[in-house]
């Protein structure tokens, strides 16, 4: 994934529409990925709960950073 967020970095510092488009995608997998852990997390399981966490971190930056491209896309015009 750390491709994949880097890749998007780029893109937005290119455009903004597309970088609000990426981050959206980002999110999702995240979110995604984040409902899979916590399927799977039992107490003493596979899954760490600092897995849990970190996933859930990552979920809520990428929200933050998708909606700063919200509010970005309706301040540059042709957007």
């Amino acid at each position: 994934m750390g491709f994949i967020y880097i890749g998007v970095g780029v893109v937005a510092w290119r455009n903004v529409h597309y970088g609000r488009n990426g981050a959206a995608a980002v999110f999702i997998l995240n979110l995604l990925v984040l409902a899979a852990i916590w399927l799977l997390y039992n107490p003493g399981g596979a899954v760490a709960i600092d897995s849990l966490r970190a996933m859930t971190l990552r979920t809520i930056v990428w929200l933050l950073i998708f909606m700063g491209f919200g509010w970005l896309s309706r301040r540059v015009p042709g957007t």
